[in-house]
């Protein structure tokens, strides 16, 4: 089944648009009316889920242990999207979940997640306009139809950790690493020098020459190379993971640098399945990297 992940920001767009072309009363009495009905199915249901004031209701069947994710947080997820009160389905996850970035999802999500701890399992019921309004979404949701999520919030926090405490070991028990060349940052990422430069520092927005291979943890396994290419390749950080726009700018031009990256700075939960080299989700990653340009 397809996901609605590709359109989801598409749709808040459109929920924008068509709540400006109608009165604040419109947009009201649709949510009452949607509020009466998920009310009206919970009730008939025997679902006793909390009330939040914005007309969203919520009931955690599990209880995790992690933070709340802030709004502009990115969340690892799984799920499965129903309609109400037919329960068809209409979107689901793959089963290793997905990555999101909370601030580009429904109004429904961004009032209800940051409720929630990361870990736990629990179910949205959210009324229309909170969800795809009267615009519908791709042919596939249709206008001012009420939808229930059943989301279990992955605890990246956990994942992070034991991910660093994995890199940590291979460094210290693999490589026998002097743990005075090992530098460390707050998101996790370790990087180690073989030779530091003395040219300027890149910023979050430049566009860097290097050359790099990247190899998979603990394997080593390498799913692509052009360090030993004689040409290089011109990369704007805005455009890769996330690995390297914290990494790069910390060394300066002219390093050869190793750096470590944590799965949630690199591919992630949902890791590469589409590359000539399969990535499995949850994959730590190791970047040898020549930074040649840091303009």
């Amino acid at each position: 089944m397809k996901r609605i992940v590709p359109f989801v920001a598409v749709v808040v767009l459109c929920c924008v648009v068509s709540c400006n072309k109608h009165t604040e009363l419109d947009f009201n009495a649709q949510l009452q009316k949607d509020i009466a009905a998920i009310d009206s199915y919970l009730t008939t249901n025997n679902i006793n889920a909390t009330k939040d004031p914005s007309g969203i209701r919520y009931l955690i069947s599990s209880v995790g242990s992690g933070l709340r994710p802030t709004v502009d947080a990115t969340i690892s997820v799984k799920y499965t999207a129903r309609f109400l009160p037919s329960l068809d389905i209409f979107d689901e996850t793959p089963t290793t979940g997905v990555d999101l970035k909370l601030s580009d999802l429904i109004m429904g999500w961004k009032i209800a997640l940051p409720l929630i701890t990361k870990g736990s399992v629990f179910t949205l019921f959210i009324p229309s306009g909170l969800a795809y309004g009267n615009a519908g979404a791709n042919g596939i949701v249709s206008a001012n139809a009420n939808v229930m999520y059943q989301i279990e919030l992955l605890d990246d926090d956990a994942r992070l950790v034991a991910d660093v405490a994995a890199i940590d070991a291979f460094l210290r028990d693999s490589l026998h690493t002097n743990p005075d060349s090992i530098h460390t940052d707050p998101s996790g990422l370790r990087y180690v020098f073989t030779q530091k430069g003395t040219g300027p520092k890149a910023i979050s927005t430049s566009t860097v020459i290097v050359k790099y291979t990247g190899k998979m943890l603990p394997s080593q396994k390498v799913f692509t190379s052009e360090y030993e290419q004689s040409s290089v390749s011109q990369l704007p950080l805005p455009s890769l993971i996330r690995g390297w726009q914290i990494g790069i700018p910390l060394i300066p031009e002219g390093s050869q640098v190793t750096f470590y990256f944590p799965s949630r700075l690199a591919f992630g939960s949902t890791g590469r399945p589409d590359d000539t080299i399969v990535i499995p989700p949850n994959t730590n990653i190791i970047f040898d990297i020549n930074l040649i340009s840091a303009n």
